[in-house]
């Protein structure tokens, strides 16, 4: 009796707690497991973004994948996110790009003029121009924006270890969609993003034919309105990649009102396209997770490799620092000046940021590299945009890509 009267309470009133409570229980006790099998199971197809940005939706969250990956290093936004849907059609493969030339006059950026040879190998379209603002209805057909996420994005890709010849690529499908110069933008909708591609290149033949035929299918899936600039640096002095990347911007927007520029290393092979080549926001390092440095972030300052900024925040920050000649320093003192405008660096996470580099050799190191660092914040107004010299010597306007010979003048 004692024990029986621990069980079954005396009276109806303590009976009908007592189911009541017992049911609130069960039901709690359901909720929570419900919610901790979701978040183990969350599908691989789905993003989660910032839908208020102004510019472009923002990743949030990182995807769970079934695959060992190294851990999210952060990236997105404070704001409430959408969940969106990604379908992923698994039947998509990537080709690649170059070759050809045209005439025209060019204007050094000191004011000189300098004779320009283009050569085009066909009679096809002039290049686009952007009458139509990116992120409006077209007025001429009444196509629509394209969606914020790209509807046939493939997720993890596999990276080329060769590519084929030029002539090949160009018969390829991918390819033969593409404009004198690298030029895309997609026929079914009117992109929200209308990015510039700058690539510092030297004597790296190989590794471009990798680049262009790996990158080439990823951002048209991406669904951008793009042009591929190869900034090739001429003469025998040490390299200079910063000095490049500000020509290469400079003259980008001489031949189309790019949004957002892409700097871009010839040797970073994406490896997953839901790292989306958008106009960021805030600038956005995309290398995060590079296979030579076993898929992890080097530092937190790091911004070297592949990084995105708006037309604006370039011009804010007066480019990069033109004095960084040889390997190393010129990213660094990047990440100082936007930090030094208050600006935040954003990154996806590293399961999707991902990259493998091509085997190569380093170019020769920079020894005054962290003596300019340290000195750097002086020069933020002084050394840049504002005090960049050079002369574009040649542009081709290949099929696959833009090509800009630039001497710099060292001084």
């Amino acid at each position: 009796m004692y024990s029986a009267a621990l069980v079954v309470p005396r009276g109806r009133g303590r009976l009908l707690r007592y189911l009541v409570g017992c049911v609130a229980a069960l039901l709690f006790l359901q909720c929570f497991l419900s919610l901790l099998s979701a978040r183990r199971a969350l599908p691989t197809s789905f993003f989660q973004f910032d839908s208020s940005a102004a510019v472009s939706p923002r990743l949030v969250l990182g995807l769970t994948n079934t695959t060992a990956r190294p851990p999210s290093t952060g990236g997105g936004g404070p704001r409430d996110p959408l969940l969106v849907k990604v379908m992923v059609d698994p039947g998509s493969k990537a080709p690649a790009p170059p070759a050809a030339a045209v005439t025209v006059n060019g204007t050094a950026a000191n004011g000189t003029a300098a004779l320009v040879n283009v050569t085009a190998s066909s009679q096809r379209p002039p290049l686009p121009t952007a009458t139509t603002p990116a992120g409006t209805s077209s007025p001429a057909d009444g196509r629509q924006r394209c969606p914020p996420v790209p509807l046939k994005l493939v997720g993890p890709l596999a990276v080329p270890s060769s590519a084929p010849s030029w002539d090949q690529m160009e018969a390829e499908e991918p390819f033969r969609r593409l404009t004198d110069g690298g030029r895309y933008r997609p026929a079914e909708c009117v992109s929200r993003h209308r990015v510039a591609i700058i690539v510092p290149y030297r004597d790296r033949e190989e590794h471009l034919r990798m680049f262009l035929y790996h990158m080439h299918p990823v951002l048209q899936r991406q669904q951008l309105d793009y042009g591929i600039f190869i900034v090739e640096q001429d003469g025998s002095d040490m390299f200079n990649r910063a000095s490049l990347l500000n020509a290469g911007a400079m003259e980008a927007i001489k031949q189309y009102d790019f949004q957002c520029f892409v700097f871009h290393d010839v040797d970073l092979l994406m490896e997953d396209d839901r790292n989306l080549y958008t106009c960021p926001q805030q600038p956005r390092h995309m290398s995060v997770a590079v296979d030579s440095m076993q898929y992890k972030l080097a530092y937190p300052q790091l911004f070297g490799g592949v990084s995105a900024m708006t037309r604006s925040q370039f011009e804010l920050v007066n480019g990069f620092s033109n004095q960084y000649w040889g390997w190393g320093g010129e990213d660094d003192d990047m990440y100082n000046r936007l930090t030094y405008h208050k600006l935040h660096i954003a990154r996806y996470p590293a399961n999707i940021a991902r990259y493998k580099m091509v085997k190569h050799k380093h170019g020769k190191v920079n020894p005054k590299r962290f003596d300019l660092l340290r000195r750097g914040k002086k020069r933020f107004t002084t050394d840049g945009l504002s005090s960049l010299k050079y002369q574009v010597k040649d542009i081709v306007l290949d099929k696959l890509y833009t090509r800009l010979l630039i001497s710099l003048g060292r001084r």
